[in-house]
């Protein structure tokens, strides 16, 4: 009987002694994990903000394209953009003395990828000369946005683009 006992107590100290050692190891990974965790949360944190700080950049680009006062007396608008970038868009020109042409833009989609659009848009405005002519306009914007790599005259060759086609960009 003394012999099973000192078996049994030499079992559990072996025992008691294994699942200690395991504690141990188990805390020294839940320790290493954390650091390792709390590294990976900080590097997000800092990318985060680099994205936040070009974000706000975009944001200050973007509201150059809006026009920051009315053009005349009889304009007044208001501008509030929902997120710090995209696709909204607005723009006032005169034509002549006693006309003006009025753009507004709403690239579907939000964020960056609307103000790349919006960016191409205002980019458009400010190059082309022939603002009398709203059709023209808008199909020089098709083209521009629905082609917009490759030689636009040997598909215009290929094929017409109009109200209805598949190629038709609606603004």
């Amino acid at each position: 009987m003394f012999f099973q006992a000192f078996v049994l107590s030499r079992r559990f100290s072996v025992a008691y002694q294994t699942s200690e050692r395991l504690k141990h190891n188990l805390e020294e990974e839940v320790k290493r994990q954390t650091i390792e965790l709390l590294s990976e949360k900080n590097k997000l944190l800092q990318k985060n903000h680099m994205i936040q700080e070009e974000l706000e950049l975009a944001r200050q680009i973007q509201l150059q394209f809006i026009p920051s006062l009315p053009p005349a007396q009889n304009f007044a608008f208001y501008f509030h953009p929902m997120i710090q970038v995209g696709g909204d868009f607005f723009d006032i020109r005169q034509i002549d003395t006693h006309k003006w042409g009025v753009f507004i833009s709403d690239v579907s989609g939000h964020g960056v990828p609307a103000a790349f659009i919006t960016s191409l848009i205002k980019s458009y405005l400010l190059q082309t000369g022939d603002i009398h002519d709203p059709a023209g306009l808008l199909y020089g914007l098709n083209d521009l946005i629905t082609f917009p790599t490759g030689d636009l005259k040997e598909r215009e060759k290929d094929k017409e683009v109009t109200p209805g086609s598949k190629d038709f960009c609606q603004l």
